[in-house]
């Protein structure tokens, strides 16, 4: 996910995330490879119940 749009950098995005909304989120710049300075990755659950809680989450607190 690129959160260039949201006036945060990345580490206080994430922090966002979780505080705030109950998902968490892993920096693109824990992987070897250009561009991680605006992006996070999110990883896919077993659960679909937890996948979906997780994308209502994201959706209340659209900006």
């Amino acid at each position: 996910m690129d959160i260039t749009g949201f006036g945060m950098n990345v580490w206080e995005f994430a922090r966002y995330l979780v505080e705030e909304v109950g998902v968490a989120a892993v920096l693109k710049s824990s992987f070897p490879h250009q561009g991680g300075e605006t992006k996070l990755r999110f990883t896919f659950t077993k659960k679909d119940e937890t996948l979906v809680e997780a994308s209502n989450r994201l959706e209340r607190n659209e900006r």
